[in-house]
């Protein structure tokens, strides 16, 4: 039964509607009812969940390269698309981890938004398998006036260098551990530098058995 306060507003249940005071203004609702879930939509909120704790595991392990300057959003947005390359698997729902996952669908995920890496160095770095099946990063020559965008916070500065950080880390999910296996390093000096000529990267560290690889770069100002 429903009663009424010394301002007249109702409060308590009259019939199937609800009355309550939220914030100082009456609010009418419906009774709330058990929501029974479906074994899909168990399986679904499950491989979310999977799928959340193998994209923090991922945002950790790139810590050094990101450092924590991600954008507010980042954890969202990086759950998403876990979420979407693991439902790109061609295995069952209920059979498959990150491990039977589209990876490629990871491809040119930004951490920081607000400063992405594509913007601040115009050439692109090619990434692929040299005959050792070992993983290399070819960077194009770099004309430092027309490649780089680093914003007037460095181009004011005196002296300091431009850095292009490259990480590679091998993750098995299945056993629990994930692996650095190489870190390389760009170092563009400032001022002076016009031109940097094109170079090939190499990891030649040791990937252990049962991993797949993701890349991470990174460009900052120092």
């Amino acid at each position: 039964m429903a009663t009424i306060d010394s301002q007249g507003r109702l409060h308590g249940k009259a019939g199937s509607v609800v009355y309550r005071v939220f914030r100082g203004t009456q609010v009418a609702q419906g009774p709330t009812r058990p929501f029974r879930q479906t074994h899909a939509s168990k399986e679904s909120a499950c491989e979310f969940g999977l799928a959340s704790t193998s994209a923090k595991a991922i945002r950790q392990a790139f810590s050094p390269v990101h450092q924590n300057r991600h954008d507010k959003g980042v954890v969202n947005r990086f759950n998403s698309v876990v979420y979407r390359a693991i439902r790109a698997s061609s295995k069952e729902r209920g059979g498959r981890d990150i491990h039977d996952a589209r990876l490629d669908l990871l491809e040119g995920f930004e951490f920081n938004v607000r400063s992405p890496f594509f913007r601040a160095l115009l050439v692109k770095p090619e990434v692929g398998l040299n005959e050792k099946r070992q993983v290399r990063v070819r960077i194009p020559e770099i004309d430092v006036k027309q490649d780089i965008r680093a914003g007037a916070f460095a181009q004011n500065r005196e002296g300091g260098r431009y850095q292009i950080k490259f990480v590679l880390t091998g993750f098995n999910f299945r056993e629990e551990f994930y692996e650095f296996i190489g870190v390389k390093e760009v170092l563009i000096a400032k001022p002076g530098a016009q031109r940097v000529p094109a170079q090939e990267l190499v990891f030649e560290g040791e990937v252990p058995k049962g991993c797949f690889l993701l890349l991470a770069a990174s460009f900052s100002y120092q």
